[in-house]
């Protein structure tokens, strides 16, 4: 059984002790190693496709498809340092003592530390009981995620170790920092940096490699997030679950069903592109983090995630976002997505819904009520079982679930 990282166990102080005599290594000091040496701020940026500008600019095209592979060539060969396992080890056991440093994160404990190699993050997946269930589908190891970005030639964090805690048995991985700021949520620059991320959506899923279990259709592919979805909500706590009965929800295959028409391959994904996981590197440039749920997906569902997380910004800036996502992935993007775009806000706002039946979820209440009740009235039609409350009587709900 995987032992929990608690500052006060004895049993975990014993066998790490005894790990490390048994090493005969000397463990660097990770703060005096780390000082003039973060060697993530000092990397280059490698040049991207520009895609399809206008449509007709065929010769462009091929121009920056010729740039992409030659960058993805120059990555794939160069040599990546990595810490060794005694430092990696000795980080994680000192990281996970204490919450000093730590990252906030739905499915992981994440710790900031400083190694011989420069800052970095610790990442351990946490235990089942500490989880909080998003809904979303991993469908990949995250280091092969952030390795196959890496592959393509995507600016990112690089992994500095990954292995196996020798004293708990636990995998964890300890990533290099991302220098940067998040992207505001209500960004008036949006359409500046925007086309940047549009640019690295078609890099990956050009130059993405899926191993064979995650490679078919998008509807095969939408079809295996309705079943996740559908035994993660039967798996909520029985407070949970009685919340959601209160409200009226029901599983998402009780609304929706995949889109048979979507009968094209499900291409190389990030699936969680939004403001809070674009790292400023300039104006117009950002670094995509977070790729835990990476792997087969759909790229009109990756623009609507996109340009709908982006609040506060005009609906014809956004309207115009998304056109300029659709022209310049005309190759991986139907010719009339429409079908598509419902079948993902249709799924997003039943996530908004289930997510909000957790008393520990963030939102003030007001602020909750005033966007996901208009979410219930969008979709509501008599005898279709879509949740339906006044705004007063779900206000209540909430600050009866949160007592």
């Amino acid at each position: 059984m995987a032992t929990s990282f608690k500052n006060d166990s004895e049993v975990i102080g014993a066998k790490w002790a005894a790990f490390s005599r048994k090493s005969g290594q000397e463990v660097v000091n990770s703060a005096e190693a780390a000082s003039g040496q973060d060697l993530l701020a000092g990397r280059g940026i490698h040049n991207r496709s520009t895609a399809l500008r206008e449509e007709g600019e065929a010769e462009t095209e091929r121009a920056a498809d010729s740039e992409i592979k030659r960058s993805s060539q120059r990555v794939s060969r160069r040599p990546q340092k990595t810490l060794s396992e005694d430092e990696a080890c000795t980080l994680l056991h000192r990281s996970m003592s204490t919450h000093e440093n730590a990252l906030r994160s739905n499915h992981s404990e994440l710790r900031v530390v400083e190694t011989s190699l420069g800052r970095g993050v610790v990442r351990v997946d946490s235990e089942n009981d500490k989880r909080t269930e998003t809904f979303l589908r991993k469908q990949m190891p995250l280091k092969d995620a952030m390795q196959m970005a890496d592959d393509c030639g995507l600016e990112g964090a690089k992994i500095l170790y990954a292995g196996t805690d020798p004293v708990s048995g636990r995998e964890f991985m300890i990533s290099g920092w991302v220098p940067g700021e998040a992207r505001p949520l209500r960004d008036p620059n949006f359409m500046t940096w925007f086309p940047d991320i549009v640019d690295q959506m078609e890099l990956l899923a050009k130059r993405g490699r899926l191993p064979p279990e995650l490679q078919g259709s998008v509807a095969e592919w939408q079809r295996a997030n309705i079943s996740y979805a559908d035994r993660a909500f039967r798996n909520m706590p029985a407070h949970m679950r009685a919340n959601a009965e209160e409200l009226g929800l029901g599983p998402p295959s009780q609304y929706m069903k995949a889109d048979v028409t979507r009968t094209d391959p499900a291409v190389p994904s990030h699936n969680d592109i939004h403001f809070a996981n674009a790292i400023s590197r300039s104006p117009t440039k950002s670094t995509v983090i977070d790729w835990e749920f990476a792997g087969a997906g759909d790229l009109v569902h990756g623009i609507r995630a996109a340009t709908n997380r982006q609040l506060g910004i005009p609906p014809e800036v956004r309207a115009a976002a998304d056109r300029m996502a659709h022209k310049r992935l005309t190759s991986f993007v139907p010719a009339n997505p429409e079908s598509s775009l419902q079948h993902y806000r249709q799924m997003e706002h039943w996530r908004a819904l289930a997510l909000v039946c957790n008393p520990r979820d963030p939102q003030p209440i007001g602020n909750a009520v005033e966007r996901l009740h208009p979410m219930m009235r969008l979709w509501h039609e008599p005898g279709n079982g879509w949740p339906l409350v006044s705004k007063e009587e779900f206000g209540e709900m909430l600050a009866r679930w949160r007592a």
